[in-house]
């Protein structure tokens, strides 16, 4: 892990069936980047589900049938590159074989909240 005292963490925790919850978790947080704050993004529980590619939310026999991000969220995590947000890190959960964008296993207990600007959670 690099710097990351000038850092956001953005701990993401909403299941893609939460609605406008997720979607307004993701547009403040690419503000945030729109206006060059570094954030970084930690998708956790339900919310490792956004991360799916369309085809492999389809084939997961581990998750409801019915989780699949609404187009909005799903166009919002596919342009995370284009706001420095990449990699996307994943813990509790293994990676997803197929992701929308890079996806970089974590262990929640070696995340050090205390060495982040501010830590907001979702």
């Amino acid at each position: 892990m690099s710097d990351t005292s000038q850092t956001v963490l953005a701990i993401v925790s909403a299941s893609p069936l939460s609605g406008h919850h997720l979607y307004e978790a993701l547009s403040a947080l690419m503000v945030l980047a729109t206006y060059g704050q570094a954030v970084q993004l930690l998708f956790v529980g339900d919310a490792v589900h956004s991360l799916y590619s369309r085809s492999d939310a389809a084939a997961d026999t581990t998750a409801d049938d019915t989780i699949s991000p609404f187009k909005s969220v799903h166009a919002m995590i596919e342009s995370f590159e284009f706001y420095d947000l990449l990699p996307v890190w994943v813990a509790g959960q293994p990676v997803p074989a197929s992701t929308v964008v890079e996806c970089v296993a974590v262990a929640l207990d070696q995340v050090r909240t205390d060495q982040f600007k501010a830590v907001l959670t979702w």
